[in-house]
Formats: structure tokens, sequence, C-alpha cells
């Protein structure tokens, strides 16, 4: 997972690249998947997460956000990050309007075989609450399975690499 990120096209969506140009577009993206927590984050944290997110897309290293678009809308973003021993962390959230469609899938597949077809990252692992059932489905479809030193408050899961099974 090194280098700039690429723009990926799927079927139904295009994964682009974070940047500081595309923040204040995505800020209203995570006001409304910030809709429904128990504790939504501020604007100014939403802000400052985008724009540190945004300032690292051009730059060579180990994974980055995209921004998911279908339709021609923003519908939410899926981040692939480098973690320790060639493992890549993966993370998405999609509005409540575009859930329930496949489209975490779809995004989180194609950042998945980005990672992958550089032959660099050994699996992909992904920590979820146990509540959160949604998310828990779009990770088995992936094919990512429970890691058994998983705890009761976050289900780590892991999708090994193809070149690495």
């Amino acid at each position: 997972m090194s280098g700039a990120l690429p723009s990926i096209r799927t079927r139904r969506l295009t994964l682009e690249p974070l940047r500081p140009a595309t923040v204040a577009a995505m800020l209203e993206v995570e006001r409304a998947i910030e809709q429904g927590r128990a504790q939504p984050r501020s604007d100014g944290v939403l802000q400052a997460r985008l724009s540190r997110w945004a300032s690292m897309a051009g730059a060579a290293r180990s994974g980055g956000t995209w921004v998911v678009v279908s339709s021609g809308r923003l519908v939410g973003r899926v981040a692939l990050d480098r973690g320790d021993g060639g493992s890549g962390w993966l993370s998405y959230a999609l509005t409540p309007t575009a859930r329930g469609q496949g489209l975490a899938t779809e995004a989180a597949e194609a950042a998945i075989a980005w990672a992958f077809s550089a032959n660099d990252a050994c699996d992909i692992r992904a920590v979820v609450r146990p509540a959160n059932t949604a998310s828990i489905a779009v990770l088995r479809r992936l094919g990512m399975t429970l890691h058994p030193d998983s705890d009761a408050a976050n289900g780590v899961f892991v999708l090994r690499a193809p070149h690495a099974a």
C-alpha cells in the first residue's frame, strides 16, 4: 500500500482520493454520517479530521482515504491505513441514505483489491463493535473472519492476502 492513491471505478461507484478541495463537500457527508450517534462529533472535529486525511492524499504513504461517489453524489468514505507487520486497517462509513444497498461492500472490496494488488499487504483488518451487525455483515461478505484475540468490546476481523495464504 504505497504511493499516491489512485481513483478507482467499480460497477456503481467511483472512489476518489480525499483532497483538500473536497473537504468542504465531505463535511456535509460527515455530518450525515454522524446522525444517530450517541455522541456526534462537532464540526470542528470533523473538519480537522478531514483536513488531516486530505493533506496526506498526494503523499507517498501507506494507504489513505477515498471519497465514495455514487450517481454523481458524495455518499461516504473508505480508508486503508498501514499497521504493524504488513496489515492494512480498513474503515468505511456511508450516509444513512446510502446504506443497505451494498455500497459499503463494493467500496471496501475495491479498496482491498487495490491494497492486495501491490502485493505488500499481508492481510486487511477491521475493528467493529459487536452491536454493529450491519458492519459485521459487510465484513463477512468481504470474506473476513473474526480474529480469535478479539474482545467483547471490539471484534477484529481479518482477511488474508491471496499471495500470503
